[in-house]
């Protein structure tokens, strides 16, 4: 019974975490939501240690800080699949701490090279893909905790995206920093209309407010000055 369990353990760890990474084209939502696809793997599903074990390996191993960050993209990617198989299987008790792990992840690649334009660009596609999800996901959320946890990380994802365009700007790219704040703008687009939801206190209305102004005004500005 071991021999099996561990046997069984092995395909599945070849399978879930062998597939190569593919940046995304320009799709529509569903498009999107279809391709990233859903965790078989999961932090609900009692071999998701392996996922853990692979991941710090991925990362121990990486031949250059380059690989390291672009392992972390797909580290953000899987957390995401992630989430969509915890709606599905009706596990909200999990989505918050997964999305922490997907913040935290993204605090880690903001200090990316931003020489490496190809990196850039490849965390660029994927979060913005992350970003178009996570609202389409939010009004299937009927468990008040992942509704939070969802509108924070759209939030932090809204700093993400303004933070790397002040860093791209800095650095002279400034088709990566029109580009990266472009992204950003279904973020403002969310905040503002959460910020006007009967379905939240004044306090998290307030909060909404404070941040899609932010993140609206940065927008404006960066597109006069482009």
């Amino acid at each position: 019974m071991k021999i099996i369990i561990v046997l069984t353990s092995v395909v599945l760890f070849g399978v879930i975490f062998l597939i190569p990474y593919n940046q995304v084209l320009a799709l529509s939502v569903d498009q999107i939501d279809n391709y990233v696809g859903a965790s078989i793997i999961h932090p609900a599903h009692p071999l998701y240690f392996l996922k853990t074990i692979r991941e710090n390996f991925e990362l121990k191993f990486a031949a250059n800080p380059k690989t390291a960050v672009i392992r972390k993209i797909e580290f953000l990617t899987r957390r995401i699949r992630e989430v969509k198989s915890l709606m599905h299987y009706q596990r909200p008790d999990l989505i918050s701490s997964t999305l922490e792990k997907y913040a935290k992840i993204l605090d880690d690649i903001s200090g990316m090279d931003t020489q490496k334009r190809d990196v850039v660009n490849m965390a660029q596609d994927e979060v913005a893909n992350h970003l178009v999800i996570l609202i389409k996901r939010y009004t299937q959320l009927e468990n008040n905790r992942a509704k939070i946890s969802f509108r924070r990380t759209i939030s932090r994802i809204s700093q993400w995206n303004i933070e790397m365009t002040k860093r791209l700007n800095t650095g002279g790219y400034t088709d990566l920093a029109k580009k990266q704040i472009q992204l950003n703008l279904p973020a403002c687009q969310f905040l503002s209309k959460e910020a006007s939801s009967s379905a939240l206190n004044d306090v998290e209305r307030v909060v909404l407010k404070k941040r899609a102004d932010k993140c609206f005004i940065y927008y404006n500005v960066r597109q006069i000055y482009n």
